[in-house]
């Protein structure tokens, strides 16, 4: 039922039932948003101390690459390309994620770099810390796309908890009231009106 709807209700002792448990619903719901929007902004803090690792992490990805470029210009590009077909590249899958109840895209790995044609040491050690660098930037990327997916849920919660909170429940505590009044009214005055008849 509509909010706008409540002024038209017709006063009766059924009305005003239907209207309590409407009252009833929505302050438990609102309890309930409450309690989800305070689990979902924990959820989005603890994922904060993810993110806090991004400079580190984009650091050591800086690195990897600076060194495999100079394995690359130690091995001419011809040499480099040759090496760089012996691997195969992760593989990796887009899924989608539940935190909280908060459906977020992530990206899962499901197969690291394929190394084993390589027996140079070094070519191994290159491809170890740029993918341990690609690795911890998958992560902090997850937290971040996580983080984005709770903050919307969040300000939709906030939106239907302030809806309620300023919109629906005083309107409905306010049709109450005047129900209330009208039947409390009504009563009287068929109890007035029983009593003339008795008296005469």
């Amino acid at each position: 039922m509509a909010v706008s709807g409540l002024a038209f209700l017709p006063p009766s002792r059924g009305t005003l039932s239907l209207l309590k448990r409407m009252l009833e619903l929505a302050e438990r719901g609102k309890r309930v948003l409450e309690m989800q929007r305070e689990i979902l902004t924990k959820e989005a803090l603890s994922l904060l101390e993810r993110v806090k690792g991004r400079r580190e992490a984009e650091g050591r990805f800086v690195e990897a690459l600076r060194r495999v470029n100079e394995l690359r210009l130690r091995l001419g590009e011809p040499g480099f390309r040759a090496l760089s077909c012996l691997s195969r590249p992760p593989s990796v899958l887009l899924l989608p994620v539940s935190f909280q109840g908060v459906p977020c895209p992530q990206i899962r790995v499901s197969a690291p770099p394929d190394t084993s044609l390589h027996y140079d040491a070094e070519v191994l050690e290159r491809i170890g810390e740029l993918w341990g660098a690609l690795a911890a930037l998958i992560e902090v990327a997850n937290a971040e796309a996580a983080i984005r997916c709770i903050s919307e849920q969040l300000v939709r919660l906030s939106q239907i908890i302030n809806s309620l909170d300023r919109n629906v429940i005083p309107a409905l505590e306010d049709a109450i009231r005047r129900v209330e009044e009208r039947v409390a009214a009504r009563e009287l005055e068929e109890h007035v009106r029983a009593r003339r008849l008795r008296g005469a």
